[in-house]
C-alpha cells in the first residue's frame, strides 16, 4: 500500500505525505569553488566585479582575474536523474523536486503490483492505512522498479542508496 497526499491551504503552502516503499539517496551539499564574474586584482580599484567579457579594468587598465566564491552544491542533480528515469518514478521533496536538505527520496509515479500511488488533492480528517506488509512491499517495489533503482544507484553511488519503507512528508 502506498499513499501520496497533497493538501493546499489558503496561504499557498502545499503539504505532501507519502507512505510506502521509496529509494533514499544521500545527496549532502558540499562546498564548491565557483567563478562569479571577473574583477580587477588591485585593491585600489576595490576589486569591482566586472562583466564576464571584460579583459581589462576600466579604471586602471590592469588585466582582470576570475572572482572566486564558495557555493553549496549537491553532488547529484536530481533533475538529470529524473530525465534518466522517465515517468515511472519521481523525486519526493521540495516543491522544485530538488529533494530534502541532505538526501533525495524517489517514489513510484505509477501503479505497480496492484499498489497505486494515489494523489489526493485534499485530505480532511483521517486516511485509513489498511493492513500492510512493509517487507513484502519493499521486495515487490524493488522488483517493479529494478531498472530505475539500478539507474539511481549508478547516479548516486551504490553506498549512498537504500530502499526503505516509511513515511515521507514535506511542504512548500
Amino acid at each position: 500500500m502506498a499513499i501520496a497526499t497533497g493538501v493546499g491551504t489558503d496561504v499557498g503552502s502545499h503539504h505532501r505525505i507519502y507512505v510506502g516503499p521509496y529509494v533514499r539517496c544521500e545527496n549532502k551539499p558540499t562546498d564548491v569553488e565557483i567563478i562569479r564574474g571577473v574583477a580587477c586584482p588591485l585593491p585600489s580599484c576595490f576589486n569591482t566585479v566586472l562583466d564576464d567579457k571584460a579583459k581589462f579594468c576600466p579604471t586602471c587598465g590592469t588585466g582582470v582575474i576570475p572572482r572566486k566564491a564558495v557555493a553549496k552544491r549537491r553532488p547529484v542533480d536530481g533533475c538529470e536523474v529524473r530525465e534518466e528515469l522517465g515517468e515511472k518514478m519521481h523525486a519526493f521533496g521540495s516543491h522544485n523536486d530538488q529533494g530534502f536538505e541532505t538526501f533525495d527520496a524517489w517514489i513510484p509515479n505509477v501503479a505497480w503490483h496492484g499498489q497505486a500511488s494515489r494523489d489526493i488533492d485534499e485530505l480532511v480528517g483521517e486516511a485509513r492505512i489498511k493492513d500492510s506488509d512493509p517487507p513484502t512491499e519493499r521486495v515487490l517495489f524493488e522488483m517493479a522498479f529494478k531498472n530505475e533503482i539500478s539507474k539511481i544507484r549508478k547516479a548516486y553511488g551504490d553506498k549512498n542508496v537504500e530502499v526503505r519503507w516509511g513515511v515521507l512528508g514535506t511542504w512548500s
